[in-house]
């Protein structure tokens, strides 16, 4: 699970030297590629539902690039702290 933090580590490092500490999310992908939030959208609604999309997909991409995979990095170093704990 440390790999995978010091991974999303290093893309939160990469996404905020390249495009900036306060570009959102949405304008990181948009640059990458136009179509992948139209898609991402319609997946989404289709097959998750419309409440999701909003009220969890929007308030992501909303926030710093450079935020969700650092927060990612924290779960996965949190999760193997407590997988230590639950090892005899």
């Amino acid at each position: 699970m440390m790999i995978m933090a010091f991974i999303c580590f290093g893309w939160a490092v990469v996404l905020m030297i390249f495009s900036g500490p306060l570009v959102p999310l949405a304008a990181v992908l948009h640059g990458v590629s136009p179509g992948i939030l139209n898609g991402l959208q319609s997946g989404i609604q289709r097959y998750v539902g419309s409440d999701f999309w909003y009220w969890v997909f929007v308030p992501v991409l909303e926030q710093p690039s450079w935020l969700p995979p650092a927060v990612i990095g924290v779960l996965f170093v949190v999760a193997n702290e407590a997988s230590k704990r639950r090892a005899w």
